[in-house]
């Protein structure tokens, strides 16, 4: 994917978030619900609700265990396999200080010639990628924010729409903004790599392991704080997305599945704990 490519789907999940915050988010407060799910079943009845439910518990499942273990990945790889440490207890040690911490916290870029060239360029690159691009972007933003319980869940504890849409709105320039900087730190780390002579796999003309070279650069070329900073950032990162997989795992299980708002108040505590641990064992197998 190249640059303008990226830039392109960028634009189009700003314009997803507009979706997801004028038209999902309404709809989602005036049903007053928990789960997004139970929209299906007031539009379309139980089986259609408890389908999707179940599609997302177990996409969603299998997506947490893939990021969680290439968190993992990145942390033997980088730290403990030095340490002789075991993928097993690594993983089961993440997930453990995860139960914890969600247990604890829960939900809370110029002459005449250089213009026409740039204007010619622009022009070929929007007539032959924008459409995709920018759909792509604004399809995915609503797939994966307006439509995923993880995603959905914090804007929902918000007082009111008006509030929840605010969330989402700033909550999707920070990520516009975010995304810029990764495609410029990107395109930067291959500047590193090309002057100081670093070799670096290609094939076909592409550049091949690309996941690689982050963790390259950081631990061999950035000095320690570099080291440090890597490591810190992926704890982060893995605990911040696999808590809100967690989380909304339990939340669709215990609501969709379990009648979690009948359950007594005395017994609600235990059942949510119950649901938990189970999911946790279940992304660990």
């Amino acid at each position: 994917m190249t640059a303008i490519q990226l830039l392109l789907i960028i634009l189009g999940t700003l314009a997803g978030s507009l979706f997801v915050a004028f038209v999902l988010i309404p709809v989602y407060f005036r049903l007053q619900l928990v789960s997004i799910y139970g929209y299906l079943k007031v539009r379309f009845g139980p089986t259609t609700y408890k389908t999707g439910s179940m599609i997302f518990l177990i996409s969603q499942s299998f997506g947490a265990a893939l990021r969680l273990l290439l968190s993992i990945k990145i942390l033997q790889y980088a730290f403990f396999q030095s340490l002789h440490i075991p993928y097993w207890l690594t993983i089961a040690v993440v997930l453990v200080l995860i139960w914890l911490y969600t247990h604890k916290s829960g939900i809370r870029t110029i002459v005449w010639t250089d213009a026409l060239q740039s204007a010619f360029l622009i022009t070929v690159i929007v007539i032959s990628n924008f459409v995709k691009q920018f759909v792509s972007g604004f399809l995915i933003t609503v797939a994966l924010v307006g439509l995923d319980q993880s995603m959905m869940q914090k804007t929902l504890t918000v007082g009111n729409a008006r509030d929840a849409r605010k969330n989402v709105l700033g909550f999707s320039l920070f990520i516009a903004v975010a995304q810029t900087l990764f495609l410029g730190m990107g395109v930067l780390m291959y500047l590193f790599a090309r002057s100081k002579g670093i070799p670096l796999a290609v094939s076909g003309g592409k550049f091949q392991d690309t996941d690689g070279l982050y963790p390259l650069l950081t631990l061999h070329y950035f000095g320690a704080t570099g080291a440090i900073a890597f490591l810190i950032a992926v704890i982060a990162s893995t605990f911040a997305s696999i808590d809100a997989c967690i989380t909304a795992l339990t939340t669709a299980f215990s609501y969709d599945f379990l009648q979690f708002e009948s359950i007594p108040h005395e017994r609600k505590a235990r059942t949510k704990n119950q649901v938990l641990l189970g999911v946790n064992f279940w992304l660990y197998l």
